[in-house]
């Protein structure tokens, strides 16, 4: 592929074009764009942002998908008691979690914003 700005007959290797589209993002969105491209990560979001809380007695796929939100800053894990055999927590969404989806949702415009701010206030 030959960008508009390279000479003529030199092209960019995906991995470049990867690397410097990296760049344009701050780490945290990044981030953030990273740990939501994961189905169960979303869903595990929407869940967090609808009832606020999430136990640890989730399946392996699910705390796996919360442990990446946890780094990506959009959630945030609270360790309630720690035993030899167990730990026992509970997952929050983040208020960085909480910004990234109202401002994700108002740039779509539509009627889902209304839903999401309805939930916040409530």
């Amino acid at each position: 592929m030959n960008s508009s700005n390279e000479p003529h007959g030199t092209t960019t290797s995906d991995a470049d074009q990867t690397q410097r589209y990296d760049r344009a993002f701050p780490e945290e969105i990044s981030n953030a764009l990273d740990a939501l491209c994961d189905e169960v990560a979303r869903q595990c979001l929407a869940d967090l942002h609808d009832t606020h809380l999430l136990e640890t007695s989730q399946s392996e796929k699910r705390i796996s998908a919360l442990q990446s939100l946890v780094r990506a800053g959009l959630a945030s894990k609270k360790i309630d008691s720690h035993t030899e055999d167990e730990i026992n927590a509970r997952y929050e969404i983040s208020e960085y979690g909480k910004r990234f989806i109202t401002n994700t949702f108002d740039t779509l415009g539509t009627i889902e914003t209304e839903n999401i701010d309805e939930t916040e206030t409530e």
